[in-house]
């Protein structure tokens, strides 16, 4: 499996924000994904001010943990992509807070 970090910072609360990862070249146009099923990795910023990610065809969260507009989060993901598995975790920053694991596998 692979891991790598990032962070996020939703500019307003309650928004409909979405990160993907994908196994695509990205040179190959014809593998560009047009759909968010077509992305083995999601996570999202939904409506409703929380964190989820991608399960088969719906979102879910093992835990659930708010977002605020205007803070900042600092996102570390485990992923196998030839499987579609993947593991992701949430720590809020400023101020810092404990991670979360929001999605396992």
């Amino acid at each position: 499996s692979n891991e790598f970090y990032f962070n996020v910072y939703p500019v307003r609360d309650r928004i409909n924000g979405v990160i993907g990862l994908t196994g695509y070249a990205r040179d190959n146009p014809d593998e560009t994904p047009t759909k968010w099923s077509d992305f083995p990795m999601s996570i999202r910023m939904w409506t409703n001010g929380r964190f989820q990610v991608r399960d088969s065809n719906s979102y879910r969260s093992e835990t659930t943990l708010t977002y605020n507009g205007g803070a900042k989060y600092r996102m570390r993901v485990k992923f196998d992509i030839t499987a579609k598995t993947y593991s992701v975790w949430v720590t809020p920053l400023l101020p810092t807070k404990p991670e979360v694991q929001i999605a396992r596998d």
